[in-house]
């Protein structure tokens, strides 16, 4: 969806992929609310659950408000990826509670199914997040050290401009000094 929209996110932002909508709003919001809807139906209704509910709504929130204040995302960007979160949260919920639990529920075979389905679904999104970021890393290490090569090859130049602007003669230096400011600047 972040391709077809291919809404720019904020200028500062580190990554340069598209940023409408925010993935980690989605994720975020569909897991705090598909969490929160399982505690109020499977504890039913307790103030404890309700309580731990509502906390882990208002992390999910929080969280989702962090990208924008860490700069990742705008505003409407979160805000779109936090309502496709929690819209589909509630869609799934739904038609788990309605269609698909009672019948797999019926069944151990089918249980242990679900449960290592989940395990490797949990494991394959673990795991493409790791490489995301390693790769991530790895890539603001090599911008870092080319800005530390081009600084230091600056240095070089303007250090190769003061010798040689320190074995002419003086009327010769006074001549060079506009040229050695303008190579430095560069």
């Amino acid at each position: 969806m972040k391709h077809v929209i291919n809404e720019a996110r904020p200028e500062h932002a580190q990554k340069r992929d598209p940023g409408m909508p925010s993935s980690h709003a989605n994720s975020l919001n569909f897991l705090s609310v598909y969490a929160a809807m399982s505690l109020k139906h499977h504890t039913s209704s307790q103030a404890w659950a309700v309580v731990l509910a509502a906390f882990t709504v208002a992390m999910g929130a929080f969280l989702t408000w962090l990208r924008v204040h860490l700069g990742f995302h705008t505003g409407p960007q979160v805000l779109v990826g936090a309502g496709l979160g929690a819209a589909t949260a509630a869609t799934w919920f739904q038609i788990g509670m309605q269609w698909a639990m009672p019948d797999i529920q019926r069944s151990a075979v089918s249980m242990r199914v679900l449960y290592a389905t989940t395990l490797l679904a949990i494991a394959a999104f673990g795991s493409n997040n790791i490489q995301s970021w390693t790769d991530e890393r790895i890539h603001r290490q090599h911008l870092k050290q080319q800005q530390r090569l081009q600084a230091q090859q600056l240095v070089a130049v303007e250090h190769q401009a003061e010798v040689e602007m320190q074995s002419q003669d003086p009327a010769q230096h006074e001549q060079q000094a506009p040229l050695v400011a303008s190579v430095a600047v560069r």
